[in-house]
């Protein structure tokens, strides 16, 4: 698995993603979806932005993604950096990808769209 080989350069931009998912991280309690998958690993999933963007972590990293809670879209292409600066590996993103599915489908509502655009 690729770790830590790209690092993200950093702008005000990225500082500014940076400290909304510290912020998002430090919220007690988490507002969010939170699941132990086992003793050492947990992930959390918050909406944020109504319903346009959304917070993924998995243990100590995390990430803010683009997605369209209210048409049920998940924005494959925009699941890239770690708060840490790493790149996500393409593993990682299927994971992830397959949670947000998990965690966005409800049985009311039409299927959840993965879109690589």
């Amino acid at each position: 698995m690729r770790r830590g080989k790209s690092r993200r350069r950093h702008s005000s931009a990225w500082d500014a993603e940076v400290e909304l998912i510290k912020a998002v991280k430090e919220e007690v309690p988490f507002p969010g979806f939170r699941a132990q998958i086992s003793p050492t690993e947990e992930f959390r999933i918050r909406t944020l932005a109504r319903g346009e963007q959304a917070f993924y972590q998995q243990n100590e990293r995390a990430l803010l993604l683009e997605i369209s809670a209210r048409s049920n879209i998940i924005f494959r292409k925009s699941i890239r950096w770690w708060d840490t600066g790493e790149a996500v590996t393409d593993e990682e993103r299927d994971l992830i990808v397959k949670r947000l599915v998990d965690y966005l489908t409800s049985p009311r509502d039409p299927p959840v769209t993965i879109s690589d655009e």
